[in-house]
């Protein structure tokens, strides 16, 4: 996966320069080099989690984005617990599925409630992939109504 600062040049630039003027600070502060490669990987992984969160979601009207979030839906087997419309003993169709964001959060970070959870799936799939599951579950909120 290519960074997320490779497409914007400015960002990547400002990016580098947050990164030395904390590495200055640590030098001066006499932190060890531990110290050092921790802050810069906190500072790489936070600035990867907003990119992802700021990039914006696919056309999730879309028949072909829906069509293709409904096999992976199949395929990952979501269909064991929701059903193959949603219908199934943990239902989709009474949820309010109606802010994506939360949608695709709980398709990547899974969910828990008492003894039952939902895996995550941030690990298995690619950030489209979870939108096209996205479109697909918003999909079945909207033919339930």
């Amino acid at each position: 996966m290519r960074s997320p600062l490779a497409h914007d040049p400015e960002k990547c630039e400002r990016f580098s320069d947050k990164i030395m003027r904390k590495i200055k600070d640590v030098e001066r502060a006499s932190v060890s080099i531990e110290t050092v490669r921790a802050l810069v990987v906190a500072v790489v992984l936070t600035s990867a989690v907003a990119y992802a969160q700021d990039k914006p979601s696919p056309d999730l009207g879309n028949p072909e984005v829906i069509a293709a979030g409904r096999q992976l839906y199949l395929d990952k087997r979501c269909s064991h617990c929701h059903g193959p419309t949603g219908n199934g003993a943990v239902k989709l169709t009474n949820r309010d599925l109606s802010n994506p964001k939360n949608v695709f959060t709980a398709i990547a970070e899974g969910r828990q409630k008492g003894a039952m959870r939902m895996p995550a799936l941030g690990d298995v799939l690619s950030n489209e992939e979870i939108w096209q599951a996205t479109a697909y579950v918003m999909s079945l909120g909207q033919a339930a109504k």
